[in-house]
């Protein structure tokens, strides 16, 4: 990558910033754009990362960081599509990745990251859909209708697409709702207190 295609590209990251995600015509008052998703998404699959390694997975986290960091790049050209949408939008994330990514590497790991076969892949996906629970416990009064929906029965095709068995036990954490949004403040003013 040229100094030319590395600004280009960091120029065009920081856009993401502006990028509403699907959210918003969901109605979320509280919608986030698509950097702060990445960013979760990012810390999401670095720590489930670093529990498979505790467990003794060999993971590669330099390329789950990259994939996380990068997952929905495509979407500064695309937008960000709910799976309603998604049925009636016919858009190619690969190629949009393509014009604003020129590194080959990066695209390799894109690539290796939309087959979703390897540990890596897995790894970021699932912290994809962690990340968008995590969402809807945030906001579950703005949408209780849609949390019903995206949880459903057990059966659900959005939960039975959760590759990893850390990541179930997380979903299962958050839907029952023994982990909530403000723990860690609580468990940090206790620790302090104490």
């Amino acid at each position: 990558m040229t100094n030319k295609e590395l600004l280009t590209l960091a120029f065009a990251l920081g856009n993401m910033k502006h990028i509403k995600r699907s959210w918003v015509a969901l109605g979320f008052r509280n919608a986030q754009n698509l950097a702060e998703h990445s960013y979760r998404v990012a810390v999401l699959a670095l720590l489930i990362a670093l529990h498979l390694s505790e467990c003794g997975e060999e993971v590669d986290m330099a390329k789950i960081l990259t994939m996380a960091l990068l997952h929905d790049v495509g979407e500064l050209l695309t937008g960000d599509l709910h799976n309603l949408q998604k049925a009636f939008v016919d858009r190619d994330e690969l190629k949009a990745f393509g014009v604003l990514v020129k590194d080959q590497s990066l695209k390799d790991v894109y690539a290796e990251y939309t087959v979703g076969e390897s540990l890596e892949a897995k790894v970021v996906d699932d912290a994809d859909r962690l990340e968008a629970l995590m969402t809807m416990v945030e906001n579950y009064d703005d949408n209780k209708d849609l949390f019903s929906f995206f949880l459903g029965d057990k059966d659900n095709p959005k939960l039975s697409k959760i590759k990893l068995d850390i990541t179930r036990s997380l979903f299962k954490l958050l839907t029952t709702g023994q982990v909530k949004p403000i723990d860690w403040i609580i468990e940090g003013s206790k620790e302090i207190h104490e």
